[in-house]
């Protein structure tokens, strides 16, 4: 009798496990998707002109573009793409593409 019940919590347990990584890898789509939609909002806005020399005289709202895209980049680079990589490992997977810079 103990040796039926513990065999149910194991397969209960086994289930919830499965259930929960399979939920897991929806939610590393998710957020591979956000991040793609995220550099795609980054790729409309302009880049700032003088490119490298913060000194040059920007356009009204150069700044604000500049730091939009570079708050975008900080959230996916910084948040985004670290949590679908601990969550890879987690699974003990590889569902994004590992070469990409972003």
């Amino acid at each position: 009798m103990l040796l039926a019940v513990t065999l149910a919590m194991r397969s209960e347990g086994a289930e919830e496990l499965a259930a929960a990584r399979a939920e897991l890898r929806k939610v590393i789509s998710d957020l591979d998707a956000l991040r793609y939609r995220l550099l795609g909002v980054r790729s409309v806005l302009p880049e700032a002109p003088g490119g490298s020399h913060p000194e040059a005289d920007l356009p009204e709202g150069a700044d604000e573009v500049s730091n939009v895209r570079d708050e975008i980049a900080n959230v996916v680079v910084d948040r985004i793409k670290p949590a679908i990589t601990d969550l890879e490992a987690l699974l003990g997977v590889q569902l994004s593409p590992a070469n990409l810079r972003w």
